[in-house]
């Protein structure tokens, strides 16, 4: 039932205050609890960076440098820093072991299998296949995009869904959170939205928008993205093909970017 499943979920976020530190046993974020938020190392780490909809591309790639690289974003990994430290949000199961086996999931880093939205609990999980490649959703694509991504060799299974804020309000106050990296095919603005007022404490936002629908029941659209994200008092950055980005304000001006960790310049410069 609907309540099974949010008590489901309740035992699963007070099991992941208790995860372990090395990087190989560790698959989840430590979360908020009743007395104090906690998180790998905080004695160490002054930097995170989250990135929801990993993929098999885990920008920015904490801990590993890769020359041979490529992916859908130029980086080649960040090399090892005690300072910096990853949170990846993936719900596909093969894509972590994956991510495990090639080593970006490393002691600078760690992997959440869940999907992030609006509204926590456990939901259908749709895999596409198409000409363009893969997909994968929480919601159903529209006929129009019927031919990208076929229903014929589409599969659903169930994924537990976390809300955005619940992830952030893991990182304790002290800790930098640099940027926020969302790809989560349609749900990009609900992820957004799920962070509430700790969604003020990214400074960055780099997500994907969309001005077609693709998928059903969504609106990612970057005139919505645009009224929301300046409702939070950001600023919107320099897009790029199908990609939105947003600069957090601090009293009507720019916060000043950490320039020796920032990857790549998607906006506009300080």
């Amino acid at each position: 039932t609907h309540t099974d499943t949010h008590r489901q979920t309740d035992r699963q976020t007070q099991t992941l205050s208790h995860t372990r530190t090395h990087a190989h046993t560790r698959t989840h974020a430590c979360v908020h609890t009743r007395h104090k938020r906690v998180s790998p190392q905080t004695h160490i780490y002054r930097y995170v960076y989250i990135n929801i909809g990993t993929s098999w591309d885990p920008w920015p790639g904490c801990g590993k440098v890769d020359p041979t690289r490529r992916g859908h974003y130029s980086g080649q990994g960040l090399a090892y820093d005690p300072a910096i430290f990853c949170i990846y949000v993936e719900p596909l199961q093969r894509v972590n072991m994956q991510l495990h086996k090639t080593g970006w999931i490393n002691n600078s880093s760690l992997i959440i299998q869940a999907a992030v939205s609006q509204e926590p609990g456990l939901f259908p999980y749709y895999e596409y296949a198409g000409v363009n490649g893969v997909a994968s959703s929480l919601s159903k694509t529209v006929k129009k995009t019927s031919v990208e991504f076929s229903e014929k060799k589409s599969s659903v299974s169930l994924t537990p869904v976390l809300t955005l804020k619940s992830i952030i309000d893991s990182i304790p106050d002290n800790v930098r959170i640099l940027q926020l990296k969302s790809d989560v095919q349609g749900h990009d603005l609900k992820a957004l939205k799920s962070g509430g007022q700790s969604l003020r404490r990214v400074e960055e936002v780099f997500c994907e928008c969309d001005s077609t629908p693709i998928y059903a029941d969504t609106d990612n659209t970057p005139a919505s993205q645009m009224e929301f994200i300046q409702s939070m008092g950001y600023e919107a950055g320099v897009n790029r093909e199908h990609d939105c980005n947003y600069r957090l304000l601090v009293d009507g001006k720019p916060i000043k970017r950490h320039t020796s960790v920032y990857l790549g310049n998607f906006l506009k410069k300080s």
